[in-house]
């Protein structure tokens, strides 16, 4: 008898083991991040490797410093933003949740006593029955792996996300470093003219001294040479601003860098915006719909797989006391799906479904209509550049220095060589002007279409 009791004990004891196991699958965590759109590709991007400890500064970073050009800008901005390292964290998280998507239910264990601390012959345990039992929740209607392609797709939109994110971290990194490439072209440009005014005045005073010219025109080049300094003072401010901006792009308070450098010259025609328009399936942005959309509807086929029940098998030893004997418990419990039958949560999944395709057409809609707009700056910024550097600006300079041997030779008045002067610099300005807008619609266009305007970076 006592073998046959302990046969059956072990033959419990496997079937719950057994049970138990089910619910503990291999797991295969493989860690996925987006495809780089070919925008900017070849940068390194923030990739959080493990979790921090409370306080943990991060990698040691050294700030640029001397002179730094474009590339550097952005290779700063991709590693260190904090923005795009906050999207990083959001791609873990999906990893995670997908992660425990694919996990099974965990097996339940309860005991049960019968019979016990009663009135009469049950007031103790001699005819108690014991009862311990192993519950395990089947999922029926493939819900685990459905479950598990919902959070693999919203792991996939995450992705997509963070890759719009790199792009728009690009761009203003872009845009920024040609602000501040410009307003230090400016400042140039406006030391430049305190130069001259000054030594302007310097001549005109020599002049009022010997009697050759009348004491308003000294004053005259004195007002000019206020107004060039206030003016400088005034750019030297805005380039100040123009470095934070930039410095921040990779998350430093204040830039220790002390000059940009790049070719703020270099003009390429743009294409045609028929030609835009087919490249603009490259944007992350219009690109992650179609992810999104097939993520609505594998939430409408986990919504429906909800609609079957599930069910709860169960299996346990029984001791009862009053026979010194032992017997095994078997049990099946399922839902009746009487009135819940998921209807309203597959309804809400296919109007997000629905809604998902508005909104991929919204988008589409919106980017092409920004291309547009992004072209017509590009288009408008390239010819007014071009217009001012090989015609006006010439011709510009040429006046001016005819102007200043004619005064030289006591032919013109200072008059005219001063307003001959402020054309130019003028002329100089919105050249620079010109070339800002230029390069800030090559980086907005860039960004609508997800790659590189004119071949690589």
């Amino acid at each position: 008898m006592l073998r046959a009791r302990w046969r059956t004990y072990m033959t419990g004891a496997a079937l719950l083991a057994g049970m138990a196991s089910s619910g503990c699958p291999s797991i295969h965590w493989d860690t996925s991040w987006p495809e780089r759109r070919p925008l900017g590709a070849d940068y390194e991007t923030f990739r959080p490797r493990h979790l921090p400890e409370p306080g943990d500064p991060g990698p040691p970073f050294q700030e640029p410093t001397g002179t730094v050009r474009l590339q550097q800008v952005v290779g700063y901005a991709l590693l260190r933003n904090p923005r795009l390292s906050a999207f990083s964290w959001d791609v873990r998280a999906h990893e995670a949740r997908t992660l425990q998507a694919g996990l099974m239910p965990n097996p339940e264990i309860s005991f049960r006593a019968e019979d016990v601390f009663g009135t009469g012959p049950f007031h103790d345990t001699h005819f108690a029955e014991t009862t311990i039992q192993l519950g395990q929740l089947v999922e029926l209607g493939g819900k685990r792996s459905k479950r598990r392609r919902v959070a693999d797709l919203d792991e996939d939109v995450a992705g997509w996300d963070y890759e719009t994110e790199r792009i728009e971290v690009l761009t203003e990194a872009t845009q920024l470093f040609a602000t501040a490439l410009i307003a230090q072209k400016q400042v140039e440009l406006a030391e430049e003219l305190v130069r001259i005014a000054r030594e302007s005045l310097d001549a005109v005073s020599d002049e009022v001294a010997e009697g050759l010219a009348s004491p308003i025109e000294g004053t005259r080049a004195r007002v000019s040479l206020a107004a060039a300094e206030v003016e400088r003072d005034s750019l030297r401010q805005q380039l100040d601003t123009a470095y934070s901006d930039l410095a921040a792009t990779w998350g430093s308070e204040q830039e220790q860098f002390a000059l940009l450098e790049g070719d703020v010259e270099a003009l390429v025609e743009p294409p045609s915006l028929e030609h835009l328009v087919a490249r603009v399936q490259k944007n992350p942005y219009l690109a992650r719909w179609a992810t999104e959309i097939e993520q609505r509807k594998a939430v409408v086929e986990l919504e429906r797989a909800q609609r079957v029940p599930n069910v709860v098998l169960a299996a346990g030893v029984r001791r009862l006391s009053v026979t010194n004997d032992t017997a095994m418990v078997f049990g099946v419990e399922v839902p009746l799906p009487f009135s819940d039958r998921n209807q309203g949560n597959i309804l809400a999944a296919r109007y997000e479904l629905a809604r998902a395709e508005e909104r991929r057409r919204a988008t589409r809609l919106r980017v092409l209509t920004k291309l547009a707009a992004a072209d017509d700056r590009l288009g408008g910024a390239y010819a007014e550049a071009r217009a001012l550097r090989e015609q006006v600006l010439p011709d510009a300079e040429q006046v001016h220095q005819q102007l200043l041997q004619e005064f030289d030779a006591g032919r013109y008045p200072y008059d005219d060589v001063l307003e001959a002067q402020r054309t130019l610099f003028r002329l100089r300005t919105q050249y620079l002007g010109a070339l800002k807008d230029y390069h800030i619609a090559v980086a907005d266009v860039e960004r609508l279409i997800g790659e590189p305007l004119h071949g690589a970076p």
